[in-house]
């Protein structure tokens, strides 16, 4: 599909800088292909955590910590709101599992 333009010349309808060097087909197997192992990952995290796995608890606590990391950072470089719920968000779950003395328990 092409478009034409005013001085009668035709540029293909996708003219993004990098469309002659990107293999199509391959990005989007390779997009498939993350998901699915995220999709993996976190399903196996939430099943450690639903068993008490210690594992899933030091898991789940470090990913919290880089959450944290990442809504500061977020935070100042302008994007307040989304980087102060992430910021909260992740400190009051990472707070949870670290300092909360039933989930020790439950995770020992």
């Amino acid at each position: 599909m092409v478009t034409l333009l005013p001085s009668g010349d035709t540029v293909p309808a996708f003219s993004h800088p990098f469309a002659n060097y990107v293999n199509w087909e391959f990005f989007i197997l390779g997009l498939f292909a993350a998901g699915v192992i995220f999709g993996v990952f976190f399903s196996s995290l939430g099943i450690g955590l639903w068993n008490g796995k210690k594992w899933a608890r030091v898991i789940s606590i470090l990913l919290t910590g880089l959450g944290v990391f990442l809504g500061t950072w977020t935070l100042t470089t302008g994007g307040i709101i989304s980087g102060g719920i992430t910021l909260i968000l992740n400190a009051i779950i990472g707070a949870y599992l670290l300092l909360n003395k039933d989930v020790k328990a439950a995770f020992k």
